[in-house]
């Protein structure tokens, strides 16, 4: 885990997170399993595996909805889901 992400994970409400970093020009075959496209990020949360920056906000937002990562501002959520998109995900 990256310095400095412990405190997000904590502030977010999440139990228990790993982080894996891999190969993106040689991905592993466990993870292709996991996740056919091949697409980063993704959020693996039990049997679930969800895709894209911007859907994971939100479905983190949905299932821990005392620590929110977007704004409820409207506008500053538009910004941070523009921004997603911008970064997009990686295949």
């Amino acid at each position: 885990m990256l310095e400095g992400q412990n405190e997000k994970v904590g502030r977010w409400g999440v139990p228990r997170v790993e982080i894996i970093n891999i190969n993106l020009r040689d991905k592993p075959d466990w993870y292709l399993k996991k996740c056919p496209s091949g697409k980063v990020p993704a959020l693996e949360h039990g049997s679930k595996i969800i895709l894209d920056s911007r859907l994971i906000m939100e479905y983190t937002d949905e299932i821990f909805p005392t620590t929110r990562i977007l704004p409820s501002d409207p506008y500053q959520k538009y910004e941070q889901r523009y921004l997603a998109e911008q970064l997009g995900g990686v295949s």
